[in-house]
């Protein structure tokens, strides 16, 4: 009857130490925010994104066969602020100084180019766009 009791009380204890949440996503504040803002402004990530899922979607359209009207509604889903947090998330790690110069930098870099900006694109920010477009294919960002 200990025995039992024992490795009863053994299950629930290393139940409740092993069933911990993962931690929230780091999201930058005060001045690191209006920087990163200032940087994802820079380097365009908005026409970024939309230009990246319109090829997704378009390609999907094709192989599909998507009526026009769906194409249409999908690409209208593809907004900045519903991936925002990404880029929020990986560009907060950089320090104030840090980002200061990347916004310097990347403001000359992209006033020289017109039609071809530069930005700042890693793993994360390149995993999540690949599950970001996923989901628009989905029809998840659909209103």
């Amino acid at each position: 009857m200990k025995i039992k009791l024992l490795i009863f009380f053994f299950f629930v204890i290393t139940s409740k130490t092993f069933s911990q949440n993962p931690p929230s996503m780091a999201m930058p504040s005060g001045d690191k925010e209006v920087l990163i803002e200032k940087l994802i402004e820079v380097c365009d990530y908005e026409a970024f994104l939309k230009t990246y899922c319109y090829k997704k979607i378009d390609k999907n359209a094709q192989q599909n066969n998507w009526s026009a009207e769906y194409v249409k509604k999908l690409k209208e889903s593809v907004q900045l602020k519903y991936f925002k947090s990404t880029i929020l998330n990986t560009l907060s790690f950089y320090s104030t100084e840090e980002l200061n110069d990347l916004i310097k930098v990347y403001t000359k870099i992209n006033n020289s180019k017109k039609n071809n900006k530069q930005l700042i694109i890693n793993d994360i920010i390149l995993s999540n766009l690949e599950n970001f477009s996923g989901s628009i294919m989905l029809g998840k960002y659909i209103l």
